[in-house]
């Protein structure tokens, strides 16, 4: 999925950018992801990014997971 298309798209581009500040950090290490990204060979990604956008994803109280699920 395109996080970026989907923010545009779902129309809540303008609620992430007024957001809590963490939440936006959040968003912004998710944009790069791509699906495409998972058949990439193996160290194409590094073990600290990957860690980087799972975090960002299910952080607590301001991860991306969380906040698409108040307007799901």
């Amino acid at each position: 999925h395109d996080f970026y298309q989907l923010l545009v798209l779902s129309g809540l581009k303008n609620k992430v950018n007024s957001a809590h500040a963490e939440l936006h950090a959040n968003w912004s290490l998710t944009i790069p992801w791509s699906p495409e990204m998972r058949y990439q060979p193996k160290g194409t990604v590094s073990k600290i990014q990957a860690e980087q956008i799972l975090n960002a994803v299910r952080a607590k109280p301001n991860g991306v997971l969380r906040w698409i699920m108040k307007y799901w």
